[in-house]
């Protein structure tokens, strides 16, 4: 993942702070060892984000502009530690100080949106040299107490104490990683993203990222995540989390016997491989039974015993315990009997889908041939709909759901994304959401594609449109469809008919 610089806004802090006044719901369930109200500001900032996302229906438009809040914490100079969630699609981002609401020009150096994790950091350092450094915490053990450092309107802390109650894999925007389940009352539960929950040495053991209110439990971006994607920014390049790029089943008791597993075995049951991936490049098949990664022993549930948190799913080892690079010796069972394979970790990269899971720093790329509105199949397109796993498109979602399965990663999926009305489109509307496989006999694999076959008419005279899925076919006059190239222009003041950078 590239370093992304992006205009931003910070509040700068005052170098002396008032005392604040500990509130009734602050004044129980703390400890004595927390972070004094009166300096938890000097840790803290507030971020108020303008967010405005970019349209997939009519890519030359942006959706209405709206607002996102959270907190960051300093954990070095300069260095403020945030949510990535409420920086998608930020076109600016104001960083306000607790007390004198001072404020001042940053930028965002790293992020990975998949971890909910990002640094900013201010453009004039001298700006933020009067705020403290929180260490990171190593890990929480169960029922260790925390400190959850919530602020008013006035910039008074609000502590309150909670319990770890357990670690586990939970779901991050594109991700499954782990996480920490903290049970607390919270007393105020608006703007929790970035909140900061402290261990009882003032160490900082996570970021909040969601609180239920019924179950009164605080789901954490813990610590060893932070450590990961930390580490991973220290040479200046950022990798991300690895992947190991197989899917898994359960060994039932007659699978069990198929494979001549012994009863003494358990494992999971390797039913994909994800092409390129590490577990095909080391040679895993489909049909072998992953027994051990390393020394750790996998259940029949797909967990291992964490020496930190007990029983885990094996997902913490493949990505959290795990960076680009590092060797995993697994062993599997294999035409009735055991053999060993050694993985090498590496990561996702974006190039490497053919249907992009996100893409919040660049508006989408699109061609409009008179009406007929293309772009390559993405998440962000599918994410149009609300529920969109259900009810967007859904042979477009099965596409999304199998593309590693079905499609090489040099293969983009361009669609029909949309139509803009005019008299030559009459009649066409269920061509909408429809997977673009030829135009004019040329095959379609991306939208520079279709610039260059329409270059090409056939006859001279027609452009023929062929579809994956009924009605498959759609042939348009050249010279009508450059006239409604030119009206929609004029009509629509569209600012272009494609974007291609």
């Amino acid at each position: 993942m590239k370093m992304i610089f992006v205009k931003t806004i910070i509040l700068a802090t005052s170098i002396l702070f008032t005392a604040c006044q500990t509130s009734k719901n602050s004044s129980t369930n703390t400890t004595d060892t927390r972070i004094p109200e009166t300096e938890a500001a000097n840790y803290v900032i507030k971020i108020n984000v303008s967010n405005q996302q970019f349209s997939y229906i009519y890519p030359w438009l942006k959706r209405s502009p709206y607002k996102s809040y959270g907190r960051g914490v300093f954990i070095g100079p300069n260095m403020i530690l945030a949510p990535s969630r409420i920086l998608q699609y930020a076109k600016y981002i104001e960083l306000e100080d607790y007390k004198s609401e001072k404020k001042f020009e940053a930028r965002i150096k790293y992020i990975d949106y998949s971890a909910n994790l990002a640094i900013l950091e201010a453009v004039d350092s001298s700006n933020v040299s009067a705020y403290q450094s929180i260490k990171l915490a190593d890990k929480l053990a169960l029922k260790e107490s925390v400190n959850i450092y919530q602020f008013e309107a006035n910039g008074d802390a609000l502590i309150t104490e909670g319990k770890m109650q357990k670690a586990t894999l939970g779901y991050y925007p594109d991700n499954r990683l782990l996480v920490y389940l903290i049970n607390v009352t919270l007393p105020g539960r608006s703007r929790l993203y970035g909140t900061p929950v402290l261990n009882e040495k003032n160490q900082l053991s996570g970021l909040a990222s969601s609180y239920n209110s019924d179950t009164e439990i605080l789901t954490l971006v813990p610590s060893p995540v932070i450590q990961h994607f930390l580490n991973d920014c220290d040479d200046a390049t950022y990798d991300g989390f690895p992947k190991i790029g197989f899917g898994y089943s359960r060994v039932d008791s007659q699978l069990r016997d198929y494979l001549s597993l012994p009863e003494s075995e358990d494992g999971l049951y390797l039913s994909f491989i994800r092409k390129r991936s590490p577990a095909d490049n080391a040679g895993l098949k489909v049909g072998d039974v992953i027994l051990k990664i390393d020394d750790y022993n996998i259940d029949k549930k797909f967990d291992y015993i964490d020496p930190d948190y007990g029983k885990l799913e094996i997902g913490h080892l493949i990505s959290t315990r795990s960076k680009k690079g590092d060797k995993r010796l697994l062993e599997i069972w294999r035409n009735k009997k055991k053999i060993t394979v050694t993985v090498v970790m590496d990561v996702i990269k974006k190039s490497d889908f053919s249907i992009i899971p996100n893409e919040y720093e660049k508006s989408p790329q699109y061609i409009n041939t008179g009406g007929l509105v293309f772009l390559e199949l993405s998440r962000p397109f599918l994410q149009s709909w609300k529920n969109w796993r259900t009810r967007a498109p859904q042979r477009l979602v099965n596409l999304e759901r199998n593309q590693w399965e079905l499609f090489d990663k040099s293969q983009k999926i361009i669609i029909l994304g949309s139509m803009v009305d005019n008299k030559s489109l009459v009649g066409y509307r269920s061509f909408r959401y429809n997977w673009l496989r030829k135009l004019n006999n040329k095959e379609i694999n991306s939208l520079q594609d279709i610039e260059l076959a329409l270059k090409k008419p056939v006859d001279g005279k027609f452009h023929v449109y062929e579809f994956e899925y009924t009605p498959k076919k759609l042939v348009l006059d050249k010279e009508s469809l450059k006239q409604a190239n030119e009206a929609m222009l004029l009509k629509y003041r569209l600012p272009a008919l494609k974007n291609l950078n």
